[in-house]
């Protein structure tokens, strides 16, 4: 494995990865979204981006060498979309959580929880 994908986890097409999150041990007071958010990384990625080939010419250029080009190792830097469900404020975020990736192709994918508020920086062994 290279060292730029440590902690990367591969499929090949039409693989299932199962991921379980177990955040039963969460502290209550830590909100979602708010506090705390789930990152799920895939590459191969395919960006929403669009990008124009230079600041005068400004032609945009598809997505397929938008990722060729990118000198990033993950060719679009935001992890993918989450489902309605798990975003759905009404799912309990403190608890064990299910989700299934279908890779379509071969990929090579990544899971971070991101704190995103300074005081429950401490808190975050807790997810590992």
């Amino acid at each position: 494995i290279r060292t730029r994908e440590e902690g990367w986890f591969s499929l090949q097409g039409m693989e299932l990865a199962q991921l379980q999150l177990d955040w039963r041990h969460i502290p209550t007071m830590m909100k979602y979204n708010e506090h705390y958010k789930l990152a799920i990384y895939v590459r191969p990625s395919r960006c929403t981006e669009e990008r124009c080939n230079s600041p005068d010419d400004r032609v945009r250029l598809p997505p397929a060498e938008h990722v060729y080009r990118s000198r990033s190792p993950n060719p679009c830097s935001r992890p993918m979309e989450l489902p309605a469900w798990f975003l759905d404020p009404s799912v309990d975020k403190h608890d064990l959580l299910n989700m299934t990736i279908l890779a379509l192709d071969d990929i090579i994918f990544k899971i971070e929880v991101h704190i995103v508020h300074g005081l429950f920086i401490p808190a975050s062994p807790q997810f590992v």
